[in-house]
């Protein structure tokens, strides 16, 4: 059965790729003026509730390779708030907000070479304002550890989530 949010984000998400293309402009391509969220999960925020841990942003390098994100400026919080809840459940993890950040600070992580991370848009099934930041396959913990530090300095938790009495 299709729930509610899952409907209300993808006539969202419709309707935001019809004036993207009424703009000439891709409905993927993410806008520096864009809000990323990425979901926090038991063990991503310290016990004050506002520090986030490096893990937030790490991936497992078995099982991904990219950084997951929600196009949170795009639809309401609570449509993605939904989606993080449902996840919790299925991972059997509390979830605990979600952290800001905008898409050019990807662009400002130092890695060797000239590799230079970028946000693209990535809609899955259950999630059409999904985000990915691809990156360099086939490296060590320690590397993908950089990473998630790095962008720790420009990511803030504003969005703790409160379960509410009764809900």
């Amino acid at each position: 059965m299709l729930s509610v949010h899952f409907i209300e984000l993808w006539i969202r998400f419709l309707l935001f790729g019809l004036i993207s293309i009424i703009r000439f402009r891709s409905p993927l391509a993410i806008l520096n003026s864009e809000k990323l969220g990425r979901e926090l999960f038991s063990g991503h925020v310290k016990n004050d509730g506002i520090t986030l841990r490096p893990n937030a942003f790490k991936i497992n390098r078995k099982s991904e390779n990219s950084i997951s994100l929600d196009r949170i400026s795009l639809a309401p919080l609570r449509l993605f708030t939904s989606l993080a809840l449902a996840a919790a459940k299925r991972r059997k993890v509390n979830f605990k907000g979600f952290a800001e950040i905008a898409p050019d600070a990807f662009t400002r992580v130092q890695l060797e070479g000239n590799t230079v991370l970028s946000v693209k848009g990535d809609p899955t099934k259950s999630n059409p304002f999904h985000a990915n930041v691809p990156l360099p396959p086939d490296r060590d913990d320690d590397f993908y550890l950089l990473i998630a530090t790095e962008l720790l300095q420009y990511a803030q938790v504003t969005r703790i989530y409160k379960k509410l009495k009764g809900v």
